[in-house]
């Protein structure tokens, strides 16, 4: 029974406000440094980690759908506006 470890990286969470990032980037060379295969959400992404074991699969979005808005439907309860 044969197990890998996958990371996803979506963000630059070392970037992140709020967060310590000295911690965050500790734990996720950790990560990475364990991880038998990287996602990285990103070309500049994918560029902080090691080739041999990283790909790039951006975030999938239909622009066309969600950048005009809908009408808003006729049989919703307006809430007295």
């Amino acid at each position: 029974n044969k197990r890998g470890l996958i990371y996803y990286c979506g963000d630059d969470f070392g970037a992140l406000a709020g967060v310590d990032h000295q911690t965050v980037m500790e734990h996720e060379r950790t990560l990475v440094d364990s991880a038998d295969f990287i996602l990285a959400a990103s070309d500049k992404l994918a560029a902080r980690f090691p080739d041999n074991k990283t790909t790039t699969l951006p975030h999938g979005v239909d622009f066309s759908l969600f950048s005009t808005p809908a009408e808003k439907a006729s049989d919703l309860p307006n809430n007295g506006r």
